[in-house]
């Protein structure tokens, strides 16, 4: 085999890679925005190929013209439609109307006119001359005006998708064998064009054909390995940069390979670099006490975790799932941790919660509450042989502070009522409002002696406190009933019918004093 045929024979392989990528792409259902564009770059990475190795294996003058015009169908349409893919694969889409898009062939258009018709204005070639010395047929040219024209714009084309592609490659760190995939395919034509334009190639033979092979070999290598044509890169800046919820990506190894912008958001340990770094170095950089990311066992993340994460300007709460990620084969290529913020929703079911234990006006236990909690807490001090004593206590003369100061003012004397009492009521105690003025205290640990001294010191400090009322004093005292469990027998029910009756012998006594259950 001479060595023209050998060069024919490599570029056509290159021509045949090109084919196969774009029919690839063309017979693949996907979803990417950008399949039309890919289906361009081979289409005209093919011709442009094809009427390389023709121009090798021609005799005239006149039979290379032909194909130079040929190889300009390509060569001349490859750079925009390449800047197109790229700008599709990087959701740039926005820019992309019917107007930009073809106003990028607009040059491209002009150029393949003035090729066609170079022998009347040579604005293209000046002149078309066999290269002298060669070991196998080659031409050069003498360059016109349009294609420093052409040139410059292919080379604008190409370089402007390699910034795109660098700017991705720091931002999509997951998707970085893609987007070396897509850099070599811009980055080599580029630098091969260059070392061409300068007379550096061998024999001042056009090197790119040669070049597009191994573009040709990475694309199709990031087609089959890394599904390429897939819909997750191009989605990302749409999908996973702009959720709500905050998305950390972990290889096998439990390495940082990806996150969002609301993940770096709510952990700024997240940044560039420290990507590839595990999990537990992760959780080790955090500073401060219980901090998000080292609240995430991938253990306990199976099913879900709610986690509550206090900071200093509040509380947050995140719903904290785990998923595999998984490549086309269905093989596990990592993990994918997704925290959704759902503090207001954890907010309002805590306020649910606690209307459904407290009372709205006074905001101590409700009755309902009280009796379960109560209940529990006597059950306890009668297993563990401990004293239990119940206070009830009535607010004197409620009604007369209703119809002569209102009932507003009847809502502050119970409100005052509370505070006075929650004065005197250590941690242990439940307290709750038993009714529409009375109130109830259980008091684990308490004898019906120092029971009686608490309902006294609460008593006392009632009857020395009245409530301020428009420039006015309301006197607030209350009538008291204490009992305690004395045996077995004594249930919660017992112990408040006790309590009961006590509290209803206070009043018949005259109010603002205290009785105690006589068994």
């Amino acid at each position: 085999m001479n060595s023209i045929t050998a060069l024919i024979t490599f570029v056509s392989i290159s021509g045949v890679l090109n084919a196969l990528m774009g029919l690839y792409a063309a017979t693949t259902k996907t979803h990417f925005s950008g399949n039309r564009a890919f289906i361009g770059v081979s289409a005209t990475a093919t011709l442009y190929i094809f009427g390389f190795a023709m121009e090798l294996a021609s005799s005239t003058l006149s039979e290379v013209q032909l194909w130079t015009l040929v190889e300009y169908m390509g060569i001349a349409f490859c750079p925009p439609f390449s800047l197109l893919l790229v700008m599709h694969y990087t959701a740039m889409e926005k820019w992309l109307n019917r107007k930009v898009s073809l106003a990028l062939f607009v040059i491209p258009m002009v150029s393949l006119a003035l090729i066609a018709t170079n022998d009347q204005h040579h604005l293209f070639y000046r002149s078309i001359y066999w290269r002298e010395g060669s070991p196998f047929p080659t031409t050069d040219v003498v360059m016109g005006e349009w294609y420093i024209i052409q040139g410059g714009y292919t080379f604008g084309c190409l370089l402007l998708a390699a910034l795109i592609l660098m700017r991705q490659w720091r931002k999509t760190p997951v998707y970085r064998k893609q987007v070396m995939a897509m850099l070599i395919g811009n980055l080599l034509p580029i630098v091969t064009s260059f070392l061409y334009l300068v007379g550096l190639t061998p024999y001042g033979i056009d090197a790119v054909p040669f070049v597009l092979a191994v573009t040709s070999a990475s694309y199709i290598w990031a087609i089959r390995s890394t599904g390429m044509l897939d819909i997750a890169p191009i989605a990302r800046e749409y999908i996973f940069e702009s959720m709500r919820d905050g998305v950390i990506v972990l290889d096998p190894l439990d390495r940082l390979v990806d996150y969002n912008r609301a993940a770096q958001r709510i952990i700024p340990v997240l940044c560039t670099p420290h990507l590839g770094l595990t999990l537990d170095k992760l959780q080790a950089l955090e500073t401060g006490g219980k901090n998000l990311l080292s609240c995430l066992n991938p253990s306990e993340l199976e099913g879900g975790q709610r986690i509550r994460w206090e900071q200093a300007d509040g509380v947050q709460h995140y719903d904290v799932y785990i998923s595999p990620v998984l490549n086309r084969t269905g093989t596990m290529v990592g993990r994918m941790f997704t925290l959704f913020d759902v503090t207001e929703t954890a907010f309002g079911e805590e306020r649910l919660r606690y209307l459904a234990t407290h009372d709205g006006l006074t905001q101590i236990l409700s009755r309902t509450f009280f009796l379960e909690q109560a209940d529990q807490l006597h059950r306890i001090c009668l297993q563990e042989g401990k004293d239990f004593s119940l206070v009830l206590l009535d607010v004197d003369h409620f009604k007369q502070v209703n119809d002569r100061f209102g009932h507003f003012a009847g809502d502050r004397a119970l409100t005052h009522v509370v505070r006075v009492c929650e004065r005197h009521l250590g941690d242990g105690a439940l307290f709750a409002r038993y009714g529409g003025e009375e109130f109830v205290a259980a008091l684990p640990g308490m004898n019906l002696a120092t029971a009686f001294k608490l309902a006294e010191a609460i008593r006392k400090d009632l009857e020395e406190s009245p409530l301020p009322w428009n420039e006015t004093l309301i006197p607030v005292t209350g009538s008291f009933g204490v009992a305690m469990a004395h045996s077995d027998m004594d249930t919660l029910s017992d112990l408040l019918h006790m309590a009961d009756k006590a509290l209803y012998q206070a009043k018949e006594g005259g109010r603002n004093c205290i009785r105690t259950a006589v068994t």
